[in-house]
């Protein structure tokens, strides 16, 4: 038997990511946060340390993109994104979108690997 691991793309304060930890007792999982400072405020008021010190879960400090265009082929069972491209102009709207590489060919190729 395997274990499942999981990539969340975009961990912000990693919340979805330690869901997923405790839901899912069997799973691997790896949240990807490009901010240094929000890995950092994660791991200090959000409990994201405690889940490192386990051995299931992993935070990456990395371009989510690059990130999964390293991993491992075959390496990845699910991967969410929960990434927000950063654009003002639409985060002005009321809207969080995805970077628009995310929507592309070769992030699409890489997350199939």
């Amino acid at each position: 038997v395997t274990t499942p691991r999981i990539a969340v793309l975009g961990g912000g304060a990693g919340v979805l990511p330690a869901f997923l930890h405790h839901a899912l007792p069997a799973a691997r999982i790896d949240s990807v946060e490009l901010c240094p400072d929000v890995c950092a405020a994660s791991r200090a008021l959000f409990g994201i340390d405690a889940l490192e010190d386990g051995g299931r879960f992993t935070l990456h400090q990395a371009d989510a993109l690059a990130w999964i265009d390293a991993a491992e082929p075959a390496s990845l069972d699910v991967i969410l994104v929960d990434l927000e491209s950063g654009d003002v102009g639409v985060e002005a709207r009321g809207l969080i979108a995805p970077p628009a590489s995310v929507l592309e060919r070769p992030f699409a190729l890489a997350a199939e690997r």
